[in-house]
């Protein structure tokens, strides 16, 4: 009887830590334009990650950067946005911006030397003054 009481409840543990794990699925935005990707994880200066953060890029393509294309995705609970999609040659180094309630902060990747990137980026924890 006690056997089975404790397999039952490590399947209920099992079925929930599975529901949860759904909820915390990293949002994918696609550029379309090669096989690079970049896995950007967004924290305060504590390590923490911070929810929903914006995370945005400008990749320029064709004759004189001509053609642009703006990218934003937002982060996960565990402070996580991936970007796919994104071009082995591009123009320039790509720069990925995050912002979160005034405060923001750039990280660079060029994916000529490194197409699948994992990169973080750490916001200040004031708002960053706006010049006048």
């Amino acid at each position: 009887m006690r056997t089975r009481l404790v397999v039952i409840l490590l399947i209920a543990a099992g079925v929930s830590a599975g529901a949860q794990a759904g909820t915390n699925e990293v949002p994918v935005i696609d550029a379309g334009m090669g096989s690079c990707t970049a896995v950007i994880t967004v924290m305060d200066s504590g390590h923490h990650a911070i929810y929903k953060a914006n995370i945005s890029t400008r990749i320029r393509s064709g004759f004189a950067g001509m053609k642009k294309l703006d990218l934003e995705v937002g982060t996960n609970v565990d402070g996580k946005a991936q970007f796919m999609g994104l071009p082995e040659r591009p123009r320039d180094v790509l720069q990925f911006t995050a912002d979160y309630e005034g405060r923001s902060n750039t990280v660079l990747l060029d994916s000529q030397k490194d197409c699948h990137a994992t990169l973080s980026v750490f916001l200040p924890d004031k708002p960053v003054a706006a010049d006048k």
